[in-house]
């Protein structure tokens, strides 16, 4: 998801979650691995 996808529900929601949660979540996902056969196996996370 980009920032221009996020919605003002996003917003709510992301406002109740404890940072230090969210920021972990984002550490777990930044560390999975691709999917075998995704795009996002041979592309460069942004």
């Amino acid at each position: 998801m980009r920032a221009t996808e996020i919605t003002p529900e996003h917003v709510r929601v992301l406002g109740v979650i404890p940072p230090r949660t969210v920021q972990a979540v984002a550490a777990l996902f930044e560390r999975r691995p691709a999917p075998a056969g995704s795009a996002d196996s041979t592309s460069p996370r942004s």
